[in-house]
């Protein structure tokens, strides 16, 4: 953050105060130049601490993405597709000109963390995106995100150990009135853990998203989310999500829905994504601002399917977050 206490520093052989100082021919040029190099230094030091704080506060694009998938014990089962299908979004959003904060296998105060620090960025932003793969359930009418080394017992529990839905799409209402989008997706594996007597529902609950939101999931609510092929590269939605976010031009509502026919036609119609848009204004993710040419001379640029990143835009490595870096991010 921005430097304080910087100032004049001298580094000489000390003297007592009584002792009178070394006779020296100094120029009056000299002096002066002298006297002056300390406040440059300053200035030099300041300009460089700045210059290397956060990216997130001059970018226009956030995004947040969650990949849970080590998870361990009866109630929720480690998934195959949900840290790969992360890692590829992630690297998509990066190339879309989105500063990304990746969280692989969070547990409860690592997501906080990392959505807490992401909500403070959105208010610098145009576009904030937030990408959820990992276990989720519906309890009492509301969603909740499932941190990876969660055990839910009790009912009472829910609100203890897991993280609410809710709470993310707050972030998003102070935005609303700066003419700001956001978008939301959920490409979750939702199986309602054992809890008490009423236990989970199935599938998640309709979100009321504030104006200026777009809302998607893998599967309508009230749905289960199949994983897919634990052999294939990625889970069905993320799939088709990759294949077409890099459309140029196409807007978020046409792009999500080009996303829903290729999901139900490979799934045979079993699998239905599902969104829901409240947005005021057009979002194109893939706009001439955030999109460039493909390397013509890149090797890993060849073949019918490249790798989203670097070849459609260029190079660029994703930011993961690890085990205390937002928070160390947050006191700098």
């Amino acid at each position: 953050m921005r430097p304080h206490g910087i100032g004049p520093t001298y580094s000489g052989p000390t003297r007592d105060r009584g002792e009178p100082s070394p006779p020296q021919a100094v120029s009056r040029r000299g002096a002066h130049m002298r006297a002056r190099r300390p406040a440059w230094t300053a200035w030099a030091l300041a300009a460089c601490l700045l210059a290397s704080m956060d990216a997130w506060a001059a970018s226009d694009r956030v995004a947040l993405v969650f990949g849970n998938a080590a998870y361990s014990g009866s109630a929720f089962a480690p998934l195959v597709n949900a840290a790969k299908d992360a890692k590829a979004v992630a690297a998509a959003l990066k190339a879309l000109g989105f500063e990304v904060v990746l969280v692989e296998n969070g547990d409860f105060d690592r997501m906080n963390r990392a959505i807490d620090t992401w909500g403070d960025r959105l208010v610098q932003a145009k576009l904030g995106f937030f990408y959820y793969a990992g276990h989720g359930f519906q309890f009492e009418g509301e969603n909740w995100l499932v941190p990876v080394g969660t055990t839910l017992a009790q009912d009472r529990e829910v609100k203890q150990k897991t993280i609410s839905l809710d709470d993310v799409v707050k972030k998003f209402k102070t935005l609303t009135a700066r003419d700001r989008s956001m978008i939301l997706v959920l490409d979750a594996c939702r199986t309602p853990p054992p809890l008490g007597k009423r236990g989970g529902d199935v599938g998640w609950a309709a979100i009321q998203a504030p104006v200026g939101t777009f809302v998607a999931f893998a599967t309508a609510p009230g749905q289960p989310d199949p994983e897919g092929d634990p052999k294939a590269s990625n889970g069905p939605y993320a799939k088709h999500l990759l294949k077409r976010i890099a459309t140029p031009n196409l807007q978020v509502e046409d792009l999500f829905k080009r996303v829903r026919v290729d999901v139900m036609q490979e799934s045979d119609g079993v699998q239905q994504p599902w969104d829901s848009s409240s947005l005021s204004g057009t979002v194109v993710l893939c706009d001439p601002q955030h999109c460039g040419p493909r390397p013509p001379d890149d090797p890993r640029c060849s073949g019918e399917n490249p790798p989203l990143d670097p070849c459609l835009f260029g190079n660029g490595q994703v930011r993961r977050e690890r085990s205390g870096a937002i928070e160390h991010e947050r006191k700098q």
